[in-house]
């Protein structure tokens, strides 16, 4: 089901199409008019074409604006997280991915960090309906305590990557990295991390936005975890 805003676009984008419709034909019919020397007529109604035109302008800057904003809301689901816990400061991670794909793994520390790298493009791709590529790298546990974070256990594990690729292994993320100036329809490219608190039973949701990567709870156990954090 379309959201609020590209509801508003598609209504936008009707009456557009109405109003162009409209438009054309009275400046056809003001055309017929002029060659037929009804001129006052075919005048009075290419006056009218402008003003219809104008109204249909208008209104596809309007769907233009709607459009863009709803891509620039638009999220994709990246992973999501269930957290075991095996002892103090240390969980059991269950990630599942939108393709299937399952990862069980062990996180040491307070906190659990994701990081991606994030192809965003420009306004004009957005209006294509174009989404901002990711490629996952990794998740880790983080100690709160800093003493702890540089001498206590490290748990980093690599992750499966979301960059979306074709059969022929166009890689558009490579491509843009070693061309700059031949894509200029790429904005960034860069890196994203979030991180939450982990804790017995917590679930959570990462997306990847437009902007980047964005963490939310999923349960009453993730939701108290982040307000005691």
């Amino acid at each position: 089901m379309p959201g609020p805003y590209a509801l508003s676009t598609l209504i936008a984008l009707g009456a557009w199409l109405i109003l162009a419709v409209g438009a054309l034909g009275l400046l056809l019919s003001g055309l017929k008019g002029l060659w037929h020397r009804h001129l006052a007529g075919g005048s009075f109604k290419i006056c009218c074409s402008a003003v219809v035109g104008g109204f249909a302008a208008a209104l596809a800057g309007i769907g233009l604006v709607l459009h863009t904003y709803d891509r620039l809301t638009h999220e994709q689901a990246a992973v999501t997280l269930h957290f075991e816990e095996l002892a103090s400061q240390q969980y059991r991670a269950n990630l599942s991915f939108p393709d299937g794909q399952f990862q069980s793994l062990e996180l040491h520390g307070d906190q659990w960090q994701v990081d991606a790298r994030i192809l965003r493009w420009t306004g004009p791709a957005i209006i294509a309906g174009m989404d901002a590529l990711f490629r996952m790298e990794r998740i880790s546990g983080r100690f709160a305590d800093l003493g702890r974070e540089r001498e206590g256990p490290r748990s980093i594990h690599a992750l499966p990557s979301g960059l979306a690729e074709v059969e022929n292994h166009f890689d558009p993320w490579a491509l843009a990295r070693r061309h700059p100036n031949r894509f200029p329809w790429v904005d960034a490219v860069y890196g994203s991390a979030t991180y939450l608190p982990m804790a017995h039973d917590a679930e959570f949701e990462v997306v990847v936005t437009q902007t980047g990567l964005a963490a939310r709870p999923l349960n009453d156990s993730a939701r108290r975890a982040i307000r005691d954090w």
